[in-house]
């Protein structure tokens, strides 16, 4: 559930600004001149159009109320949602996660917003609620909303994929109440910066870098207002142990923020981003105005509640517990005594599963779609654990058919083509996601035992036989980001001997290739044939140019006229006269031929071809070991 409050503008309704009528809200607790903040801080009211407005403090006691007020909005939101799943009695089996993304300044430093990374804008509410594995606790450890998703996976029993980057880190173990991960990493590129700023949060220490400012570094334990910038000791001698302590801790983290971040290549990659958006704002730009933000499709034919579904089969999906056509709850009992089979037409699924291609029936005598009687989940018997079961299935095979496209997609359209670390990661997405099916299958056996789905008649049944096909001629192109890189690294390192060799083979290299196209002009141009098969002779040419059909054709025509003894008879003449001139090397069969037998994974010969009357046919399947019997049915054809 996304709540977008509180947030700026600083407003709030009348119902929220009441309940802190005659409260003292409290000014901000640090307050410095203009002049002795920070540089970003300083961008930032520049930025936001403050460095010459003071506000008075008035106004900022009414910003905050109206703050306080947008929280407290947020709670009364949050308790009708535990009130509702406490109502349809979920409240126990429900992991309970609350959060925000940003904090805001609200006056403190003069600052209003977020854009920084101070504690009132960097900081934000994390509680994580669930009573039947956690007891309550405080952790005081670092944590950030990165750590979300590895967390989500583990509560939820999803292991995360080896293959695949994660920024974050698991939280379980603090929700456990044991020893955890203490770190976080923060970068921001966006309003008020000219270079990246980056943030490392360990323990106490807080450390802002930024290669266009003077770093940071707090211990937020002896200094929380971030007053004290312990970053002055690379300038001032320590003075105390305290201080002896800090420095050596700057200084490791400052080594660790150089190893980790290379602030050039990131400053070369947000000016890039920056042009290209330019480019296509200006040319959204031209003549009527289209926007870049996406624009979901509004199809009044799906959208109402008598598109989908009767409005029976809805209401009754909406009840909780659910029920079945005649009202009766459905509860797990009555499943777990009930074997029966259930089958799962296509009209239940065509709707509300999109990956099953089920057409949709029309009532007798109409010459329109009509509506359609759908069933529900309900009324098939099926309970909420396996319900769940059907939808992780289908999940999981509709993951699968895109790892299959996206492979599909790298090898066959990219160009050049993506590294074969990328491809090798892209087949271990598509290794695991089809484990994950089989793993899902297996666990459900019981429950796919009485269930039937029916698919449409048109399912793609052996449709990636010409994908193996393409994929068995697809060559791999030289890696271009790598030979880019050697070229740079060896113009790196280039010197004035070095690169007179060079102009030296160059020269070599051009007087050579000169030669070439001139004996190619001299020899080879002016004739359909190569200069090596005119020498070998023109009518034992089987390959290389004299392919074209019209010169197929021919030989075609002319096996058609004789008979199979004769052919035998031409090719005896052919390997006398090969003997007393230039011998003709042997040739395997035609890589098509290879490729349909491989695709197929059998020798059953192409319905199309006419193996027994045509010379060409025959001769390209020459040298493929074909059992006897499938050369009889070709020849029969």
């Amino acid at each position: 559930v996304s709540l977008t409050h509180p947030h700026d503008p600083y407003t709030i309704t009348n119902k929220y600004w009441n309940l802190y009528e005659g409260v003292d809200v409290a000014l901000p607790k640090v307050r410095l001149p203009k002049e002795k903040l920070d540089a970003h801080s300083q961008r930032l009211l520049r930025v936001c159009d403050l460095w010459d407005h003071d506000l008075t403090d008035d106004q900022i006691k009414r910003a905050k109320r109206a703050y306080y007020g947008s929280v407290s909005y947020v709670d009364d939101c949050i308790g009708r949602l535990l009130g509702t799943l406490d109502e349809a009695g979920l409240a126990d089996n429900t992991i309970i996660i609350f959060s925000g993304d940003h904090g805001d300044m609200l006056g403190e430093r003069g600052l209003w917003y977020k854009m920084s990374y101070f504690e009132s804008s960097v900081r934000v509410p994390l509680l994580v609620h669930y009573p039947k594995w956690f007891e309550p606790h405080r952790v005081p450890s670092n944590v950030s909303t990165l750590d979300l998703l590895p967390t989500i996976c583990d509560l939820t029993g999803i292991k995360l994929a080896p293959c695949l980057p994660m920024d974050g880190v698991s939280m379980m173990p603090h929700l456990l109440g044991k020893e955890g991960p203490d770190t976080v990493f923060a970068e921001y590129t966006g309003e008020g910066t000219i270079r990246p700023t980056m943030m490392i949060r360990r323990g106490p220490w807080k450390y802002v870098t930024c290669p266009a400012d003077e770093p940071q570094f707090y211990n937020l334990a002896r200094d929380p207002r971030e007053l004290d910038n312990l970053a002055r000791l690379l300038r001032v001698a320590p003075q105390t142990p305290e201080e002896e302590e800090a420095k050596a801790a700057f200084e490791q983290y400052d080594a660790e923020a150089k190893a980790k971040w290379d602030f050039d290549a990131i400053t070369a990659q947000v000016l890039q981003s920056q042009r290209s958006r330019r480019l296509v704002w200006g040319a959204l730009t031209e003549g009527a105005f289209t926007s870049w933000d996406f624009d979901p499709v509004d199809d009044g034919r799906t959208k109402y509640i008598r598109s989908n579904m009767p409005l029976d089969h809805l209401e009754r999906r909406a009840r909780y517990p659910m029920v079945d056509t005649h009202g009766y709850e459905v509860t797990k009992t009555h499943h777990q005594h009930n074997h029966r089979r259930i089958v799962i037409e296509p009209s239940t699924l065509s709707r509300r599963y999109p990956c099953c291609h089920c057409p949709h029936p029309r009532r007798r005598g109409e010459h329109r779609p009509g509506r359609v009687k759908r069933g529900t989940m309900a009324t098939l018997g099926l309970d909420d654990d396996e319900l769940k079961s059907v939808e992780q299935t289908l999940s999981r095979l509709a993951q699968l058919s895109s790892s299959i496209q996206s492979l599909k997609l790298d090898i066959l359209k990219s160009n050049p083509l993506p590294h074969p670390s990328s491809l090798q990661a892209s087949a271990q997405i598509l290794q695991r996601n089809l484990q994950t099916v089989l793993d899902n299958l297996s666990e459900n056996a019981e429950l796919f035992a009485r269930i039937a789905i029916h698919p449409s008649t048109n399912y793609p049944g052996r449709a990636q036989e010409s994908i193996l096909t393409q994929l068995l001629r697809k060559k791999l192109e030289p890696d271009v980001e790598e030979l880019v890189a050697e070229g740079r690294e060896t113009a790196r390192l280039a010197t004035p001997e070095g690169l007179a060799e060079l102009q030296g083979i160059w020269d070599e290299l051009r007087e050579w290739t000169h030669g070439r196209i001139a004996a190619y002009v001299r020899d080879e141009a002016g004739s359909v044939y190569t200069k090596e098969e005119r020498e070998m002779g023109a009518d034992k040419v089987r390959t290389g140019l004299r392919r074209g059909l019209d010169e197929e054709s021919d030989d075609e025509d002319e096996a058609e006229d004789g008979d199979e003894d004769d052919g035998d008879d031409e090719d005896d003449e052919d390997d006398d006269e090969g003997g007393k001139g230039r011998t003709q090397p042997p040739r395997g069969p035609e890589p098509e031929t290879l490729l349909w037998f491989a695709a197929r994974g059998d020798f059953e010969v192409p319905r199309n071809v006419e193996y027994g009357r045509k010379g060409a046919a025959r001769k390209g399947l020459e040298g493929v070991n074909i059992p006897p019997e499938r050369m009889e049915g070709a020849r029969s054809a």
